[in-house]
Protein backbone atom coordinates (compact mmCIF):
# COMPACT_ATOMS: atom_id res chain seq x y z
CA UNK A 1 0.00 0.00 0.00
CA UNK A 2 1.78 3.38 -1.09
CA UNK A 3 1.00 6.12 1.26
CA UNK A 4 -0.76 9.17 -0.58
CA UNK A 5 0.75 12.54 0.02
CA UNK A 6 -1.97 14.47 -1.88
CA UNK A 7 -4.90 13.00 0.62
CA UNK A 8 -2.49 13.20 3.62
CA UNK A 9 -2.14 17.25 2.63
CA UNK A 10 -5.87 17.69 1.89
CA UNK A 11 -6.65 16.75 5.38
CA UNK A 12 -4.25 18.14 6.92
CA UNK A 13 -5.09 21.76 5.80
CA UNK A 14 -8.89 20.48 6.20
CA UNK A 15 -7.87 20.06 10.26
CA UNK A 16 -5.69 23.03 10.70
CA UNK A 17 -8.54 25.67 10.49
CA UNK A 18 -9.87 23.68 13.75
CA UNK A 19 -6.72 23.98 15.71
CA UNK A 20 -6.19 27.04 15.17
CA UNK A 21 -9.72 28.17 15.84
CA UNK A 22 -9.20 26.17 19.24
CA UNK A 23 -6.63 27.65 19.88
CA UNK A 24 -8.03 31.24 19.18
CA UNK A 25 -10.86 30.72 22.07
CA UNK A 26 -8.76 28.67 24.49
CA UNK A 27 -6.05 31.60 24.70
CA UNK A 28 -9.10 34.60 24.49
CA UNK A 29 -10.47 32.88 27.63
CA UNK A 30 -7.06 33.19 29.25
CA UNK A 31 -7.03 36.73 28.89
CA UNK A 32 -10.39 36.90 29.71
CA UNK A 33 -9.44 35.37 32.91
CA UNK A 34 -6.17 37.38 33.53
CA UNK A 35 -8.34 40.73 32.76
CA UNK A 36 -9.89 39.93 35.68
CA UNK A 37 -7.53 39.44 38.19
CA UNK A 38 -6.17 42.72 36.82
CA UNK A 39 -9.43 44.14 38.24
CA UNK A 40 -6.93 44.81 41.46
CA UNK A 41 -9.27 42.66 43.62
CA UNK A 42 -6.60 39.87 44.59
CA UNK A 43 -9.71 38.14 46.74
CA UNK A 44 -11.16 36.84 43.90
CA UNK A 45 -10.72 33.05 44.36
CA UNK A 46 -12.16 32.04 48.09
CA UNK A 47 -12.80 35.21 49.05
CA UNK A 48 -15.91 36.83 51.01
CA UNK A 49 -16.88 39.20 48.64
CA UNK A 50 -16.23 40.38 45.24
CA UNK A 51 -16.27 44.19 44.85
CA UNK A 52 -18.10 44.32 41.38
CA UNK A 53 -17.29 47.94 40.73
CA UNK A 54 -18.86 48.40 37.16
CA UNK A 55 -22.50 47.04 39.30
CA UNK A 56 -21.60 49.38 42.44
CA UNK A 57 -22.12 46.32 44.82
CA UNK A 58 -20.47 43.55 47.12
CA UNK A 59 -21.43 40.01 46.16
CA UNK A 60 -21.77 37.80 48.73
CA UNK A 61 -19.53 34.75 48.74
CA UNK A 62 -19.15 32.02 50.90
CA UNK A 63 -16.24 31.27 53.11
CA UNK A 64 -14.18 28.72 52.11
CA UNK A 65 -15.76 28.74 48.48
CA UNK A 66 -13.80 29.50 45.32
CA UNK A 67 -15.82 31.58 42.05
CA UNK A 68 -15.06 28.59 39.19
CA UNK A 69 -17.25 31.02 36.89
CA UNK A 70 -17.40 34.75 36.90
CA UNK A 71 -18.31 36.84 33.56
CA UNK A 72 -20.38 39.90 32.78
CA UNK A 73 -22.54 41.16 29.68
CA UNK A 74 -24.77 43.95 29.35
CA UNK A 75 -25.27 45.04 33.03
CA UNK A 76 -25.22 41.60 34.09
CA UNK A 77 -23.12 39.44 36.39
CA UNK A 78 -22.99 35.72 36.79
CA UNK A 79 -20.77 34.34 39.29
CA UNK A 80 -20.45 30.46 40.11
CA UNK A 81 -19.06 29.21 43.14
CA UNK A 82 -17.91 25.88 44.41
CA UNK A 83 -18.15 25.17 48.07
CA UNK A 84 -17.86 21.98 50.32
CA UNK A 85 -20.22 23.15 52.64
CA UNK A 86 -24.02 21.23 52.65
CA UNK A 87 -26.76 22.57 50.58
CA UNK A 88 -28.57 23.82 53.90
CA UNK A 89 -25.67 25.45 55.47
CA UNK A 90 -25.50 27.16 51.87
CA UNK A 91 -28.76 28.63 52.25
CA UNK A 92 -28.80 29.33 55.70
CA UNK A 93 -25.74 31.83 54.70
CA UNK A 94 -27.60 33.34 52.18
CA UNK A 95 -30.18 34.03 54.04
CA UNK A 96 -28.78 35.64 56.98
CA UNK A 97 -26.88 37.50 54.13
CA UNK A 98 -29.92 39.14 52.32
CA UNK A 99 -31.83 39.61 55.97
CA UNK A 100 -29.23 41.18 57.63
CA UNK A 101 -28.29 43.29 54.27
CA UNK A 102 -31.82 44.78 53.03
CA UNK A 103 -32.31 42.68 50.66
CA UNK A 104 -36.43 41.68 50.26
CA UNK A 105 -37.36 38.65 48.47
CA UNK A 106 -39.52 38.39 45.33
CA UNK A 107 -39.83 34.85 44.53
CA UNK A 108 -38.03 31.92 45.73
CA UNK A 109 -34.51 32.75 44.32
CA UNK A 110 -34.90 36.34 43.64
CA UNK A 111 -33.60 39.20 45.79
CA UNK A 112 -34.36 43.06 45.18
CA UNK A 113 -32.92 45.87 47.13
CA UNK A 114 -33.15 49.54 45.56
CA UNK A 115 -32.53 49.00 41.85
CA UNK A 116 -30.57 45.92 42.17
CA UNK A 117 -31.95 42.53 41.75
CA UNK A 118 -30.11 38.92 42.83
CA UNK A 119 -31.28 35.39 40.98
CA UNK A 120 -29.94 33.00 43.36
CA UNK A 121 -29.50 29.59 42.42
CA UNK A 122 -28.12 26.36 44.83
CA UNK A 123 -27.40 23.16 44.08
CA UNK A 124 -25.69 20.64 46.06
CA UNK A 125 -22.29 22.50 46.28
CA UNK A 126 -22.78 24.98 43.49
CA UNK A 127 -24.28 28.36 43.98
CA UNK A 128 -24.93 30.61 40.48
CA UNK A 129 -25.97 34.20 41.06
CA UNK A 130 -26.69 36.33 38.60
CA UNK A 131 -26.97 40.10 39.85
CA UNK A 132 -28.65 42.81 37.84
CA UNK A 133 -27.21 46.32 37.70
CA UNK A 134 -30.74 48.08 37.49
CA UNK A 135 -34.70 46.97 37.71
CA UNK A 136 -36.42 48.12 35.10
CA UNK A 137 -39.87 49.80 36.74
CA UNK A 138 -42.93 48.95 35.59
Amino acid sequence: MKFNYKLARIVLLAILPFIALGAYFYFDKQTQNEKIEEKGDPKVAGAQTFNAEYLGEDLPILPNAEISSLYSSGGQLNVIIETNQEESEINNFYEDYFFKNGWQKVNKNTFQKDNRKMDLMISGNLVKMVVYSAVPTK
